[in-house]
């Protein structure tokens, strides 16, 4: 459904269809491993999400229908740094090394194959590998999409809340990839607590 979307915001959402789906894989293991690549993934969709939602919302400020895949052609030559941010949000999403998007789904099909469940780590790159036509084509328009010239864009103050959140959500989609490492404690930490007291009264019930 995302592939025909030409409004931002539904392609977004049914794009968090699938997220969920990756997340999922995660769960449906059953391990340490897959609730920490489960944390993981969710710190990085939230950051991945908040800085695309955040230039929509800029976006539809500035222009009538802001919303609309075509008003972002050529949205670098009048905000280059809503650009982007809008290209790491799109590049994390689709999974694009190295950012956090990429590391979390290596994580996430990675459990999937350690826990047997290699079938539906396959099922989820082949999901992923859709959605890249999608994300790429969001990218494609704000770097080589064509301005036009007879769009009016109202001159509003700058949304400075919207901006500075897209911004640094983008930066936390890039601090998570090369934070990883106690990042992914912290994570683990949280999975081994989660699970810790189903695997104790394991045995206990057996």
């Amino acid at each position: 459904a995302a592939l025909l979307q030409k409004h931002l915001k539904r392609l977004l959402a049914y794009s968090s269809i699938a997220q969920a789906g990756y997340l999922l894989i995660g769960i449906s293991t059953g391990t340490i491993a897959g609730a920490e690549a489960t944390l993981y993934y969710l710190l990085a969709y939230l950051a991945m999400t908040l800085a695309a939602f955040a230039v929509v919302l800029i976006r539809e400020r500035q222009v009538p229908d802001g919303e609309r895949l075509e008003s972002f052609s050529g949205y670098w030559r009048t905000s280059p740094l809503l650009a982007v941010v809008m290209t790491i949000a799109m590049l994390s999403l689709a999974g694009f090394p190295p950012l956090s998007g990429f590391l979390g789904k290596f994580l996430l099909f990675g459990s999937a194959v350690d826990a047997d469940l290699a079938w539906l780590a396959i099922v989820g790159a082949l999901g992923s590998v859709v959605s890249v036509v999608y994300y790429l084509r969001v990218v494609g328009v704000i770097w080589f999409g064509r301005t036009d010239p007879e769009r009016e864009e109202r001159r509003l103050a700058p949304v400075t809340g919207a901006s500075l959140a897209g911004v640094t959500a983008a930066l936390a989609v890039i601090a998570l990839t090369f934070a990883a490492s106690p990042i992914l404690d912290v994570c683990r930490g949280a999975a081994e607590s989660l699970l810790a007291p189903s695997a104790a009264a394991g045995p206990a019930n057996a």
